[in-house]
């Protein structure tokens, strides 16, 4: 019983944290900048269509 409140208390929010800092990392480090790209790149496309 106190193995378990110990992982609770320590380890289970070191992973929480771990896994919200990823979520964190990927949004606005990741998927931003690619969508920004593609925006970028569409926009060109339209641009030169018309």
């Amino acid at each position: 019983m106190l193995e378990i409140l110990q992982f609770i208390f320590s380890n289970f929010w070191i992973f929480c944290g771990t896994v919200i800092l990823l979520y964190i990392i990927g949004v606005y480090c990741i998927t931003s900048p690619i969508a920004a790209i593609l925006c970028a790149f569409s926009k060109d496309s339209k641009d030169k269509d018309n």
